[in-house]
């Protein structure tokens, strides 16, 4: 059991972001926020994952906060701006006005299955050993 209070979440706004719709000055492609490498240098932090790499993805439960609580994500003392609070979950807060083909945040639901699913691509028959699956490294 990890000590963790979810009746009392903490809200916080780490970015700020207004735009107008069709603005294409700051665009992200899809992607994800998993951190770094760094993060995987973590015996703990590793652990979360620890259903789906050892085989039964099924069993991982995203909002599980046991191992990510304890984990360090923050092991070289680098000031890149990385943040090193717990976020049990993280999200946006836009002020823009904006709708479908416009910039607008799109989200998969199904969070087990999108996370088994990336960690677990690297490994299959059909990606290259030298593949990084899209992922650029050291950008």
């Amino acid at each position: 059991q990890v000590k963790l209070d979810i009746h009392r979440p903490m809200s916080y706004c780490d970015r700020l972001r207004i735009r107008q719709a069709g603005d294409k000055s700051f665009t992200l492609e899809p992607h994800l926020e998993g951190g770094s490498t760094e993060r995987w240098e973590d015996d703990e932090y590793r652990r979360v994952y620890s259903h789906i790499l050892s085989g039964s993805w099924e069993k991982y439960d995203p909002f599980d906060a046991t191992h990510r609580a304890e984990a360090r994500v923050k092991m070289h003392d680098a000031s890149n701006g990385s943040c090193s609070i717990f976020r049990s979950f993280q999200g946006w807060l836009s002020m823009s006005n904006g709708g479908k083909g416009l910039g607008a945040l799109q989200l998969c639901p199904m969070v087990r299955e999108a996370i088994a699913y990336v960690i677990l691509r690297p490994f299959a028959e059909d990606v290259p050993v030298d593949s990084f699956c899209g992922a650029k490294p050291m950008e």
